[in-house]
């Protein structure tokens, strides 16, 4: 007799599929012209003045514009989603060509939340088709609440229900407004539209109403379970770029430090300088990379590494790399202070062979210090450790931590190896770098902690 119910059954099923499914999505997103993508961020009122970059706030906004590019733009009367199927349908295997076709008959709706099943997904109330769902979304089984609205793109693939992935979601004081909202606009519609024409149409309204309200389920504090979160994207990584160590300073990483000699990261010192007569990478690209790396925990760890001096030195130096395509990796890199500082750098890339990241890439981002094998979880025990260790102190990590983490992967993090933070007696122990402000961090701790609440490595020169 199977000990698996149903349920455990339907869950395995469902994340099969979408560990199928969401390399397929990235590759057509990859494959969107230029003037779809930028047709859809105009809807959805992320274009900047000039007509030709996109505006986000947020880095999720990237979802948003992919989503609507692929799923409802017409080019010029059909969507993306069925002209590449119709020309690279045969390219594909039976099951992703099945799961393809679900994409294509994925319906945006508006839903309202009835119950949760935690630890599997919500039951939904389609508020504009009489119809009831189960939605498997292990997120939003254990965060959403009944009563609360759901606009979202259902895909429907052997009778699973899964977002698409871009959603919005509204307060229950907001039934009616929408409800009265919809049937009004469906009126001012062409007509001869259906209701899933006219949604397609209409979903700029709910997206663009959501980031009016800056409401976002995923929201989470700082914890060990890496979870998106939606923080304004900082103006210093707001370009979606990444930040491989290269040798000429016109392709020097933004953590690099500067060509000039002037001791301080690329990104903050001659970047914006030498990019003035840089070609800009192609908008898709970026966003096609931007996609990849919050898809990262989709794909294979391909190896991770750590310095093998990290317990004494209190300094990790991490790589974590994953192939997202035969031979082809995409890689985070983090150096965590367990002393204090948690996260003081942080980068990731993508499209790199394995061969050039050995042969290449691993000297330039360690020299010859010896890298040892470790656990994923491990890694990211320690490094979750470090962040909420200095979180704690007030100290913020690296901005481009934001991004990186997600090639962390999302599974929680267990703390099972009882990983040391602080100094040897456990009080905060700051070393200070040559890039960190001493007199600021000094100050910052003996606020938070007295004058004897930790220890302190730094220049004879403090203010």
């Amino acid at each position: 007799m199977s000990l698996f119910t149903k349920t455990d059954r339907e869950m395995e099923r469902y994340i099969q599929i979408r560990e199928l499914a969401t390399p397929l999505i990235t590759k057509i997103g990859m494959t969107v012209p230029r003037e779809l993508i930028l047709q859809s961020a105009r809807d959805l009122g992320m274009l900047g003045d000039d007509g030709s970059t996109l505006a986000f706030q947020r880095k999720t906004d990237i979802d948003y514009v992919m989503d609507r590019a692929i799923f409802d733009m017409p080019s010029p009367k059909e969507r993306w989603i069925e002209i590449h199927c119709q020309e690279k349908l045969k390219d594909y295997s039976r099951e992703e060509q099945a799961i393809l076709s679900a994409y294509r008959s994925a319906y945006f709706s508006l839903y309202e939340v009835l119950r949760r099943d935690s630890g599997r997904g919500i039951w939904l109330q389609d508020l504009l088709q009489p119809r009831e769902i189960f939605l498997m979304d292990k997120g939003m089984g254990g965060t959403a609440s009944p009563g609360w609205l759901l606009a979202t793109r259902v895909v429907t693939y052997e009778g699973l229900n899964f977002s698409s992935g871009a959603s919005a979601i509204f307060s229950p004081e907001q039934k009616d407004v929408w409800l009265t909202r919809m049937q009004w606009l469906f009126g001012q519609s062409q007509k001869g539209w259906s209701w899933e024409t006219f949604m397609r149409h209409a979903a700029p309204v709910f997206i663009k109403a959501f980031q009016d309200e800056d409401i976002d389920y995923r929201t989470t504090p700082v914890t060990g379970d890496l979870e998106e979160e939606s923080d304004p994207v900082d103006e210093d990584s707001a370009d979606l770029e990444f930040a491989p160590p290269r040798e000429s300073p016109s392709k020097l990483g933004r953590n690099d430090p500067c060509h000039c000699g002037s001791g301080k990261k690329y990104k903050k010192c001659c970047l914006s300088k030498d990019e003035e007569g840089r070609p800009k990478e192609r908008l898709f690209e970026r966003a096609a990379k931007h996609h990849l790396i919050y898809s990262a925990d989709q794909f294979p760890v391909e190896r991770c590494l750590i310095n093998e001096n990290w317990k004494k030195s209190r300094l990790a130096q991490i790589v974590v790399t994953r192939e997202f395509e035969p031979g082809l990796l995409l890689y985070g890199v983090y150096l965590a202070d367990l002393g204090c500082m948690g996260i003081k750098s942080s980068f990731c890339n993508v499209g790199f062979t394995i061969e050039e990241f050995e042969t290449t890439l691993m000297v330039k981002l360690f020299g010859g210090q010896a890298m040892i094998p470790i656990g994923v979880q491990y890694a990211k025990e320690i490094i979750v450790g470090a962040l909420n260790y200095a979180d704690a102190l007030g100290i913020k990590p690296d901005p481009d931590f934001e991004l990186a983490r997600h090639v962390l992967g999302k599974e929680p993090v267990a703390a099972t190896h009882n990983v040391q933070f602080g100094g040897d007696d456990g009080k905060p122990l700051f070393v200070a770098g040559p890039r960190d402000d001493a007199n600021k961090i000094i100050q910052q701790l003996t606020q938070k902690l007295g004058k004897d609440g930790f220890h302190f490595i730094a220049p004879v020169n403090l203010q």
